[in-house]
């Protein structure tokens, strides 16, 4: 699974958002994905970093379409942490 994440977001967690994104090692764009509440495995997701956002954007991680439904999230109080190596 992809996602795209903020350029802040990607600085705070040491990315290098300066080297252009291809050649970054793709160890360094792999994160771990999960949601809150969690009461199983398909619920945490390895994801990787398809690009960054820009700077002007909003502090996000953009995740495709069916994360929704992979992860069971119902909208509720539903919360998605990342954690970065």
């Amino acid at each position: 699974m992809q996602v795209d994440l903020h350029e802040d977001v990607a600085r705070r967690y040491g990315l290098p958002v300066d080297t252009p994104w291809d050649q970054v090692p793709e160890e360094l764009k792999r994160v771990v994905g999960y949601r809150i509440p969690n009461a199983m495995r398909s619920m945490t997701v390895i994801m990787s970093v398809r690009e960054i956002l820009p700077a002007g954007t909003s502090n996000v991680i953009v995740v495709p379409p069916h994360f929704t439904k992979l992860t069971g999230a119902d909208f509720d109080i539903d919360k998605v942490y990342v954690l970065f190596p």
